[in-house]
């Protein structure tokens, strides 16, 4: 694979991940697809029609409701929340571990230490590792969220859970 190709592929992923909509495309070799910026992209445009490049299938369905009471519960809304010690940081507080098991899922290959702190990437990899680990509902992904893949088997999690439901309301 040469880097043209890389470039072109890694700007793709970027532009699904943070919401934008690849528009045209020169070439392959062009290093920056056009991209429509967010104000600009209609809701049809938006959710769950957003594709994942690297496998070529539509983004698993998401519910903004559930981001939102995560990410409150999780940071209190702070983009730059650093937890757990410094192993757990950005706006869903997420791990190292958590992250690269979600790119292993996704194939992605964004560096957790750049993108943590993006709220929409964030989401992304929340996406990859529910469906990774087979939650579907609001409670299973936010338990899996705070214990890991058996997250929602655990006893432990259903204190965090009911705080996420509460931030629901």
């Amino acid at each position: 694979m040469n880097t043209a190709h890389l470039t072109f592929t890694a700007g793709a992923i970027l532009a699904v991940a943070v919401g934008g909509v690849v528009i045209q495309t020169h070439n392959q070799r062009a290093a920056r697809p056009y991209i429509k910026p967010p104000s600009l992209i209609s809701p049809a445009e938006r959710g769950d029609k957003r594709l994942n490049f690297q496998r070529g299938v539509p983004a698993p369905s998401r519910s903004v409701i559930l981001f939102e009471a995560i990410c409150q519960v999780e940071s209190g809304g702070d983009n730059l929340a650093i937890g757990d010690g410094g192993r757990s940081k950005g706006p869903y507080q997420i791990s190292l571990a958590y992250w690269q098991d979600a790119c292993e899922h996704n194939g992605s290959v964004l560096k957790y230490d750049l993108w943590v702190w993006d709220a929409g990437i964030c989401e992304w990899m929340m996406d990859a590792y529910w469906q990774r680990y087979g939650a579907t509902t609001d409670e299973e992904k936010a338990r899996i969220h705070n214990g890991g893949p058996r997250g929602m088997i655990k006893e432990s999690t259903k204190a965090y859970w009911n705080k996420v439901k509460e931030a629901m309301k």
